[in-house]
């Protein structure tokens, strides 16, 4: 049993005790556990112990048990230093940083600095720091143990840690170490924690439904929407790690490193894409704007409307927020009633582009159409980091949804959204038509520059209406025109 320890809230003394990572937790943080948490605080309190949890999405790994343990070694352990990384830097300093800086009040002795806790002990401290920073690892060794000098490594976000990072933290005489982390694709050290290595590990796996303070409602709705076997809900809601899926654009583990290491913030050229629909029901196609300003993309608008004139007045309302937005950085799906909409949003003054994802592509030729090569060449701007992506899991389903399809031609081919949706579709049916993906993606292409247009006649071999293209920073193939005067055709 630890003493009791005076603690300061305020101008009140307030004398506890507590003997474990749990006590403290509750009657310090004052903070209350779901079972799985419980389990692993727990066992984390032992001497040696070794651990990997993996959760389901918002369980509270980072903000509950990895700020518990964090703190209560602090406190219990006042010859203990602790240091964390994670596979995204922002999970430290977003996430974690905050959680442990409400408690600053009730230890008014340490200091709380940006990713740092020093305590009057120059020898007990935590810090977090980033994936690139591993050599930080190196030289760090727990002492006497009986004196309670402990070494307490902290591994979150684990599946996006690269193994390297784990290879130091193995070279670490340690008391205490913990890998966390939602489920990812099956690969890595935090994987082989679970399945090949397993026998090193204390494991413990914690799924939505273990968690009482996510909606009940939220979890049917997200296993209605995307089924049971989508690589979203097998992540996100079950901790289950997935495999390679067979034909997909996009794999879960490429998704995942992107969004767990996103590009700094480059200012650039903006475009807008329109991905068009015009049902009003809930279970209806839904009307996507996407827009991107250098390398971020957001969605400022996804919504249901009926009638073409509804949707066209829609999309103008929402051209008009964006500031400094003009009609040739906007383009919109032709293909079906997109052309009709498009006429409207022309007759409400904002000429806009029009992109036809079932013509042919505009780079490349070893694809069967536009489509094709959007989310191709999309998917392989996701692989090469390339894109801030909008924080949406409907989004993030709909790009691990579509597949590559076999084409007579031997030209490279996606799924339609018909096949997508035909029941007996290879792995079912999908329950989201790929709208955002679509806006995404289609913002991602290179911005239209010019439009060239018949004056005099039109050059033997130049089509009547050519789009000329910029690379805006990209480079999704050679054949780019370069950029003359409207109306003139330039050889």
């Amino acid at each position: 049993m630890v003493p009791p320890v005076k603690l300061s809230k305020g101008e009140e003394i307030v004398v506890r005790e507590t003997s474990d990572f749990v006590g403290f937790g509750e009657e310090i943080l004052g903070k209350r556990y779901h079972p799985v948490q419980r389990a692993v605080l727990e066992a984390a309190f032992h001497e040696g112990f070794c651990g990997s949890f993996v959760s389901c999405n918002d369980g509270g790994k980072t903000r509950e048990v990895f700020s518990t343990i964090i703190l209560g070694s602090l406190f219990l352990f006042p010859n203990g230093r602790i240091m964390s990384t994670s596979g995204a830097f922002r999970q430290i300093k977003d996430q974690l940083n905050p959680e442990l800086q409400k408690y600053r009040g009730l230890f008014p002795s340490w200091e709380f600095q940006d990713c740092r806790i020093n305590t009057p002990n120059p020898n007990c401290f935590w810090h977090g720091f980033a994936t690139n920073d591993a050599g930080k690892f190196e030289g760090q060794h727990e002492g006497n143990r009986d004196k309670g000098e402990c070494l307490t490594l902290l591994f979150d976000e684990a599946k996006t840690i690269k193994d390297p990072v784990f290879e130091a933290g193995d070279r670490c005489r340690t008391t205490r170490r913990l890998y966390a982390s939602s489920a990812g694709y099956a690969q890595g050290e935090f994987w082989r924690s679970h399945t090949t290595r397993r026998k090193f590990f204390e494991c413990f796996k914690q799924r939505a439904e273990d968690c009482p303070h996510i909606p009940q409602e939220r979890i049917a709705q997200m296993r209605e929407k995307w089924g049971a076997e989508h690589p979203l809900v097998k992540s996100a809601l079950d901790a289950e790690f997935m495999g390679f899926v067979a034909g997909a654009i996009i794999q879960l583990y490429a998704l995942d490193a992107l969004l767990a290491n996103p590009p700094p913030f480059k200012d650039g050229p903006q475009k807008v894409f329109c991905d068009f629909a015009w049902s009003e029901t809930a279970s209806g196609d839904e009307n996507v704007l996407a827009h991107r300003r250098g390398n971020r993309i957001t969605i400022p608008a996804a919504f249901r409307a009926k009638g073409i004139h509804a949707v066209a007045a829609r999309f103008v309302q929402e051209f008009n927020r964006i500031p400094g937005l003009k009609p040739h950085e906007v383009e919109g799906d032709a293909d079906g009633e997109g052309s009709n909409i498009i006429k409207a949003i022309w007759d409400l003054g904002w000429p806009i582009g029009k992109a036809h994802n079932g013509g042919p592509p505009r780079f490349n030729d070893h694809y069967k159409n536009l489509a094709s090569e959007t989310w191709c060449e999309g998917g392989q701007d996701i692989i090469n980091g390339r894109w801030i992506l909008p924080d949406d899991s409907d989004l993030y389903g709909q790009m691990l949804d579509r597949k590559l399809v076999p084409h007579p031609s031997g030209l490279l081919a996606i799924e339609s959204k018909q096949a997508m949706k035909d029941p007996n579709r290879e792995g079912g049916a999908v329950r989201c038509s790929p709208d955002r993906a679509d806006a995404v993606f289609g913002v991602m292409r290179p911005m239209p520059l010019i439009t060239g247009r018949q004056v005099i006649g039109v050059p033997e071999g130049v089509p009547h209406n050519k789009s000329t293209y910029g690379s805006d920073e990209q480079d999704w193939g050679q054949e780019k025109e370069q950029a003359g005067p409207a109306g003139a055709w330039f050889g």
